[in-house]
């Protein structure tokens, strides 16, 4: 038997068994679009500590310029109603938010928690729209199409 380990080519009842990627680029190219199309919202994830706020008095509010992560098309869903947390410092109203982005867009993979989510457009949600949400984790294994982030949404507390 010419060849070393992975180079056999076995034929079991017409297929074959040969060692191969389940995905291949060529497919996940083709279907990239379809996860995408159901992507109706449109999200900022950036770094709160990379930036101080300043007060602008023309305006009354507070303005920064933190390094954003990711901005772009986003698939936006709660995963829960939003609840009550009593946690005896800042007992509040949350909602665990579910979010994919397509995972050729991002400019790094290296989503932490703590990072922000501004929600930029929501027009299937549109109750969304101003709250902030914060990193709690990413959900992701191997998937080819889109990156999944779980964020914590305080429906309390704004983003601006």
């Amino acid at each position: 038997m010419a060849g070393g380990i992975g180079t056999r080519l076995e034929v079991v009842m017409g297929l074959s068994t040969t060692p191969r990627p389940l995905f291949s680029q060529k497919w996940v190219d083709g279907l990239a679009p379809v996860p995408e199309s159901a992507m109706a919202g449109r999200i900022r994830i950036y770094d709160p500590s990379t930036s101080e706020a300043t007060y602008n008095p023309v305006t009354n509010t507070y303005e920064s310029n933190p390094v954003v992560v990711y901005e772009g098309k986003a698939r936006l869903q709660p995963l829960r109603t939003a609840g009550f947390i009593n946690n005896n410092a800042n007992d509040s109203i949350n909602q665990a938010l579910e979010v994919q982005i397509p995972i050729g867009t991002t400019k790094s993979s290296d989503f932490r928690p703590k990072l922000r989510l501004k929600i930029l457009e929501s027009p299937l949600n549109p109750s969304l729209l101003g709250f902030m949400g914060a990193l709690r984790e990413v959900l992701d294994s191997s998937n080819p199409f889109e990156r999944t982030l779980v964020f914590d949404v305080n429906v309390e507390s704004t983003d601006g």
